[in-house]
């Protein structure tokens, strides 16, 4: 079988006698010809048939090949078809096609069968592989649009970056997470993301940067409001400007959960003080930087009086609600920086960072005391509840945290013995 049998249809733009000719030396069981005579015959036909070659005979009046290829063209046929002109020998020169239909070729009126059998297989096979080309291109586009179909989809942010760490592909969830057009990003250098005013930062300024290995760090949105976010690097292999990929997504509800986490395993629940386990991390800390500053540090232990008999006979909902209220009044008596934290029933302790000696301590403790002596409301009804306060300072009375804590509980339950013989 040869290649003549393998494409179909032939369609022949001439005149009937003509046509009949060429339509019988062309045939084969397989093939499929279509015979017109005119312009909008052949035009219909196409439209209908998608033929893979026009053979047109342009020594017949009206059968004008270049009004034929711009028609086509007008048309919107989706694989235009390979055309063979049939020629006087004179005209072959100044036969003009539309450059964007298929393959083209001419022959002299009257050559011998078999050059025009050659002729007309050689273009087929031409428009064959323009045919398998085009198939390809639009297989590579759907992969394409697959592709991108792909990466848009995923909620995760994708940067392409170059060997300089500049931005070549962001998808579409990376605009969404920085909360601007994904365009935006092409041309930012990656490190301009770790920093507000990225948006207006000059390309001078930017310098190149790629990330190593898996990391939580933070990504400035477009309008500087900074987000956790977890970036995934990796290589990219092969001949593209893109070198290196980055995934990232945003962490901020694993970060709130963490967070969540941390304040329960270090938060007292009840009152929401500091609780005994984060106290003795903060005294730790405190205890490293008057060292290395040379400076003092305080620490106050306290015990409520008289908190058990309120307990026992108001019941431990009042109990629970004076131990709250107590916590508050003793956040507000010190500094921010100090710590407040609860490491028993009725029993708290403060970490005074950087204070004047004993001296200030006891100005701390006087403070405390008189808040503590005004009256609770609870229920409508007043409730008093004094306090007990034991003094220990660094380096004065101890250098370490158990030192300095058996110092301070020592103080208190003397402070408290004294108070207990003076009202006896």
């Amino acid at each position: 079988m040869d290649s003549l049998s393998k494409t179909s249809p032939v369609m022949i733009l001439a005149e009937a006698s003509v046509g009949e000719q060429w339509r019988d030396l062309l045939a084969t069981p397989n093939r499929t010809i279509i015979l017109v005579t005119n312009h909008s015959d052949l035009l219909y036909q196409l439209t209908n048939t998608e033929p893979a070659l026009v053979i047109v005979d342009d020594t017949s009046a009206g059968c004008s090949p270049e009004l034929l290829s711009a028609r086509i063209g007008q048309a919107g046929v989706s694989m235009p078809p390979a055309m063979l002109v049939v020629v006087d020998g004179g005209r072959a020169a100044a036969v003009q096609v539309d450059p964007a239909m298929g393959p083209f070729d001419y022959l002299s009126a009257g050559c011998e069968p078999s050059m025009f059998r050659a002729k007309v297989a050689f273009l087929l096979r031409m428009q064959r592989q323009q045919q398998m080309f085009y198939s390809s291109l639009r297989e590579l586009d759907r992969l394409n649009q697959q592709h991108q179909h792909l990466l848009n989809a995923t909620a995760d942010g994708i940067l392409g970056l170059d060997q300089q760490g500049v931005i070549r592909f962001a998808n579409a969830a990376a605009g969404d997470l920085l909360r601007c057009d994904s365009e935006l990003l092409l041309g930012k250098s990656y490190r301009a993301l770790l920093q507000p005013g990225w948006r207006d930062l000059a390309p001078q300024e930017e310098k190149a940067f790629h990330p190593k290995q898996n990391e939580d760090t933070e990504f400035y949105r477009i309008d500087g409001r900074p987000f956790p976010v977890a970036c995934r690097p990796g290589a990219v292999s092969g001949d593209s400007e893109v070198t290196s990929v980055v995934l990232f997504e945003d962490i901020s509800a694993r970060k709130q959960v963490e967070a969540a986490l941390r304040r329960r395993a270090e938060q007292d629940p009840l009152t929401g003080l500091a609780n005994r386990a984060a106290f003795q991390d903060f005294l730790s800390g405190a205890l490293a930087r008057a060292r290395r500053s040379n400076k003092q540090l305080g620490l106050l232990y306290l015990d409520l009086d008289g908190f058990k008999k309120i307990n026992d006979e108001l019941g431990h909902q009042v109990g629970d609600q004076l131990l709250s209220g107590i916590a508050k009044r003793l956040v507000s008596a010190v500094r921010s920086g100090d710590l407040v934290a609860r490491v028993g029933g009725d029993e708290f302790v403060i970490v005074l960072d950087d204070v004047a000696g004993k001296p200030g301590c006891q100005i701390v403790a006087q403070t405390i005391t008189s808040v503590l002596n005004a009256p609770h409301h609870i229920n409508d009804k007043p409730i008093h509840c004094g306090s007990s306060i034991g003094i220990a300072t660094f380096p004065q009375d101890g250098l370490d945290e158990t030192t300095l804590l058996a110092t301070s509980d020592r103080a208190m339950y003397q402070e408290k013995l004294v108070r207990d013989q003076h009202v006896a």
